[in-house]
């Protein structure tokens, strides 16, 4: 699970850190919840039907939501090293 919450956490920081000056922080880390969530949801798929994917999804949004806002200050820390305004 520390696995998962790291690569959420780099994802984060990767999809806002390079994002294009045009676009906002929170669309970045709006686009890198959307790939994570989509990612979890094709996985299950991939596993197949069960009982327990309201369970699963519920506890995967509750690791989804910290990384994500850790994730998008990092990213902002890194875009504003990258275009110079730190």
């Amino acid at each position: 699970m520390l696995f998962c919450t790291v690569v959420i956490l780099l994802t984060a920081v990767l999809a806002v850190g390079i994002r294009p000056r045009s676009m906002r922080w929170l669309k970045g880390a709006g686009l890198a919840s959307i790939g994570v969530g989509t990612g979890i949801v094709i996985g299950l798929f991939a596993i197949g039907p069960g009982n327990l994917w309201p369970i699963v999804l519920g506890v995967n949004a509750l690791i989804l939501a910290p990384a994500l806002v850790v994730g998008s200050a990092l990213g902002e820390l890194v875009f504003s090293m990258r275009v110079g305004r730190l």
